[in-house]
């Protein structure tokens, strides 16, 4: 009988090992919520401060995370000339404290823009700036408005649909209907760069295709007034921009 009872109670005590195991390996096994990346903090700035045509100049950008600077990036620079349709990539090198550098003599004087690609493991942004090489001489035929510059590239249409009464502090949808030869652009890495206008900060967020060729993204503007939006498209080695306004109340 003394015997039947221990076997018994080793039994028992088997079954509960087994079943509160199981109970922990259960939620060990769970998924875990996902957090959205953080945002890097991207800048840049070119050494000489002020750029002279036909001089080497050294475009730096500096990425950090939070308080910490991101060594292993990947960065990119497209720059080009106000008003102009050629793009230039230029790679640029880390310098291993957050910093990276690329070099670009410049053939002649007036606003620059550069796109800074930036991609790390979690999170790709693509803030764009503006420098000026020389001084700029008025032109008798001044380049279009930024929000009306286009810089086609292989037949590409770029088609904006955004909601012309825009609440302040409620969610409206950035959303850009995209054509190639009057087919839907489908398959394309989408962005949008929006901003308060005369602002420096600028917001970057990642559209979905919602159909073929219609992307989409949902965001909250939080001041009254006229914002600039920008869509970066990119596809391959198709890289294009186009810029337009709306007004928040």
């Amino acid at each position: 009988m003394i015997y039947k009872q221990k076997i018994f109670t080793i039994l028992l005590a088997s079954i509960l090992l087994v079943t509160g195991c199981g109970g922990k390996n259960s939620d060990n096994n769970k998924e875990q919520p996902r957090t959205a990346p953080q945002k890097l903090t991207i800048q840049f700035v070119t050494d000489p401060k002020e750029i002279q045509v036909g001089q080497e100049t050294k475009l730096i950008a500096t990425v950090a995370k939070g308080a910490e600077p991101v060594k292993d990036a990947d960065v990119e620079m497209e720059i080009w000339r106000d008003g102009e349709e050629q793009h230039q990539k230029l790679k640029a090198a880390p310098d291993n404290k957050g910093g990276y550098v690329t070099k670009q003599t410049f053939a002649a004087a007036g606003s620059y823009h550069a796109t800074i690609h930036t991609t790390t493991s979690e999170i790709h942004q693509m803030p764009t700036f503006d420098f000026q090489v020389g001084a700029v001489s008025a032109s008798p035929n001044p380049p279009q408005p930024a929000h009306d510059e286009h810089h086609g590239n292989l037949g590409l249409e770029i088609q904006f649909n955004l909601n012309p009464k825009v609440k302040v502090n409620q969610e409206t949808v950035l959303k850009v209907r995209l054509q190639q030869d009057h087919k839907p652009f489908t398959g394309a890495d989408v962005h949008f760069e929006y901003w308060k206008t005369n602002a420096e900060k600028h917001d970057y967020t990642a559209a979905m295709e919602q159909t073929p060729g219609e992307y989409g993204v949902p965001v909250v503007l939080t001041e009254a007034g006229a914002y600039n939006v920008r869509v970066h498209v990119k596809k391959g080695e198709l890289h294009d921009h186009k810029e337009t306004t709306l007004q928040t109340e």
